[in-house]
């Protein structure tokens, strides 16, 4: 494919951690086909690395430059690295968390990514923690490794793991809107 260059699911449709869930199935079940259930990868995947698609509907062929954005009109504008290459390794089954953060990073290493973006994180994040050990491994092994700060709101100061990892990058969101605040 001109984007995916290819990737793993480790885990299956099925597959859900959570021991409260009534479709809870710890059990992975691993395929080569890392296509997500509910296109968040996909999502994030397009906002990195998206070639950006024009208001005619063609793929943008290039080039990438300071005028690139300005000098088109979009239906949806390139992602931030629209030359890089992606490979995707899904950790999630369709419905549930995952404990299998670990076994992303890890096979992303030993496949000699260049870097880890993990929309993904538990709250409370600490250096400690094991997905947090791993990012700092990855890093350490010169991969950049960026993951989401949690996601757990207008909580200033905490973030999750494993972006609570040294050497990661940990991205957080706010909405800084006073008319709609996070919590009552």
């Amino acid at each position: 494919a001109p984007k995916v260059k290819g990737g793993i699911d480790l885990v299956g449709d099925s597959y859900n951690a959570d021991p409260t869930s009534s479709t809870y199935q710890p059990t992975p079940h691993p395929d080569p086909n890392p296509l997500d259930c509910n296109s968040h990868g996909t999502h994030t995947a397009g906002t990195m690395a998206g070639f950006g698609v024009l208001s005619t509907g063609q793929r943008y062929t290039g080039p990438y430059n300071a005028s690139t954005v300005a000098s088109n009109s979009w239906n949806v504008g390139p992602g931030v690295a629209p030359g890089a290459d992606l490979y995707a390794i899904r950790i999630f089954g369709c419905e549930g968390p995952t404990d299998e953060t670990i076994d992303g990073i890890e096979w992303a290493v030993a496949n000699h990514m260049d870097v880890i973006n993990m929309s993904l994180g538990s709250p409370f994040g600490a250096a400690d923690d094991p997905a947090a050990e791993a990012a700092t491994n990855a890093a350490k092994d010169g991969v950049i490794v960026v993951a989401s700060s949690g996601n757990e709101g207008h909580n200033p100061y905490m973030t999750g793991s494993p972006a609570s990892g040294t050497g990661a990058i940990s991205v957080a969101a706010i909405d800084p809107t006073q008319q709609f605040p996070g919590a009552s």
